[in-house]
């Protein structure tokens, strides 16, 4: 009989433990397979920039002449003369997304730069062009030149960043302070808009960046642009940068959500830049006192600060104090949201833009400019 107590105990604690399938966490799992899949599709991407410098005035100094001597005068003012000239080389990682050589990286990876070149995961190298570049959202597509390489090149599976969520596992996958096609373990620690969550004011990253993966995965210089994969080998997300006063990792890293990059990435793959709606309108998100203070009571919508001159918003009777609640008839929660809505539209149709004003709600046609390139 205690026997048979013993059994049906047993029975009962292992379907208990077992009941949820996606609550039960196995100790010694490995994600040996995911970083398999991904992993040769990660790229170390190595940058040079040439940065020239004016000689120091002491030079014409006559103490520094006495002392020194006369330097002659085409030693640093022929710019072909390497004494005034510097080399400053850089590091970053990228992600093969396409057969025919396509990498997507940071933008801020290889800004600037005079040459450009990757290692892929067998050791292979390659000189690659630049193809596009995006600054607001920070993201640049590049292509290997070496054709022999585009022969069963491998190419990362895109995942869908829409799905994640807190507490996630994810993995970073890159080449920080030159170690090659480090891996390293965290999850999802938050998600949604970066400066909501802050209670610091200067940790931003902008209107098109403020929707960005946070995770405690170890990022550190040379992670950039790397992979951040799922616990399948998917692509989620697009290594960025860290929050940290020592310079290295403090378990706050960012990534790009890859729903958001695809949409860059292909644009840039096809025209090589980024087409952008505009209206001139400053906006701020809309605090309850003020709210009160306008008698509005939705839970959504943006407050109107300013009007820039001869812009659409101006054209179409935007005014300041006004309070954005839709834009192309979709609700507007947050002025990052109400950013890429604006972006999202093409240039020179005309698109509904509905407002709160004095009590009342009224509906402009606004005929969307691109966005200026001083903006």
């Amino acid at each position: 009989m205690s026997r048979f107590f013993y059994v049906v105990s047993l029975f009962y604690f292992f379907n208990f433990v077992f009941a949820n399938n996606e609550e039960f966490v196995c100790e010694n799992i490995s994600y040996a397979r995911a970083v398999e899949k991904a992993v040769h599709a990660v790229v170390s991407i190595q940058t040079v920039q040439e940065i020239q410098y004016t000689p120091h005035p002491s030079f014409d100094d006559p103490v520094f002449k006495f002392f020194f001597g006369e330097i002659p005068q085409d030693n640093y003012e022929n710019k072909s003369n390497p004494l005034n000239k510097h080399f400053q080389q850089g590091l970053g990682s990228g992600v093969i997304v396409d057969k025919l050589g396509y990498i997507l990286t940071n933008n801020h990876v290889i800004k600037d730069s005079n040459s450009i070149s990757v290692k892929l995961y067998n050791g292979s190298s390659s000189a690659v062009e630049l193809v596009g570049s995006d600054t607001r959202t920070d993201l640049a597509i590049l292509k290997i030149k070496k054709k022999e390489l585009l022969n069963n090149l491998p190419v990362i599976s895109l995942g869908n960043s829409d799905i994640l969520r807190v507490g996630d596992v994810v993995l970073a996958i890159g080449n920080p302070f030159g170690f090659d096609n480090t891996v390293t373990q965290g999850i999802v620690s938050g998600l949604g808009s970066v400066s909501a969550r802050s209670n610091e004011q200067q940790v931003s990253f902008g209107g098109w960046l403020d929707n960005l993966i946070q995770t405690d995965a170890a990022i550190n210089p040379g992670n950039s642009g790397g992979a951040l994969i799922d616990v399948h080998g998917n692509l989620v997300g697009i290594n960025l940068a860290i929050i940290s006063r020592s310079g290295g990792s403090q378990g706050i890293g960012f990534a790009i959500p890859i729903n958001l990059a695809k949409d860059i990435m292909e644009q840039l793959i096809k025209t090589g830049h980024i087409v952008r709606g505009w209206i001139g309108a400053q906006l701020q998100d809309i605090s309850n006192e003020l709210k009160s203070r306008l008698g509005y009571s939705e839970d959504y919508g943006v407050y109107v600060q300013g009007v820039i001159r001869n812009s659409p918003a101006q054209k179409a009777g935007i005014l300041p104090g006004d309070i954005i609640v839709k834009i192309n008839n979709i609700d507007v929660k947050s002025v990052s949201e109400a950013v890429k809505l604006v972006g999202s539209l093409q240039p020179n149709k005309n698109y509904s833009i509905e407002v709160f004003r004095k009590f009342k709600f009224y509906s402009f046609s606004v005929l969307i400019s691109q966005v200026p390139k001083d903006q």
